[in-house]
C-alpha cells in the first residue's frame, strides 16, 4: 500500500517520524513529504505531494498548530486512488 506522510519529520520524538518508521517496518511503501529534507530514517523524502510518482492509497497529515502551507498540496490530484 502506498502511503504519503505529509508533514513528515526527521525528529524521532515526533509522531510523523514514528509513522514513517512504522509504516516502512510493516512493509508499506511510505512516501514522506517535507520541503527541506532528503531522507527520513533512510526513506527518500518528496518535496510536495505532486512529486510522488505512484498512486496513493492513504494520505496522513501531521501539522503544528499553525497548520500546513497551502503549497504543500501543489500537484496533488483531485482524488487519491
Amino acid at each position: 500500500m502506498n502511503v504519503a506522510v505529509l508533514g513528515a519529520s526527521n525528529k524521532p520524538e515526533r509522531y510523523s517520524f514514528q509513522a514513517v518508521k512504522r509504516l516502512a517496518e510493516k512493509g508499506h511503501a511510505v512516501c514522506p513529504v517535507h520541503p527541506a529534507l532528503a531522507t527520513i530514517d533512510g526513506v527518500p523524502v518528496f518535496r510536495q505531494l505532486g512529486d510522488i510518482p505512484v498512486p496513493l492509497h492513504t494520505l496522513t497529515v501531521y501539522c503544528q498548530d499553525r497548520g500546513i502551507p497551502y503549497n504543500a498540496f501543489s500537484g496533488m490530484p483531485a482524488f487519491i486512488g
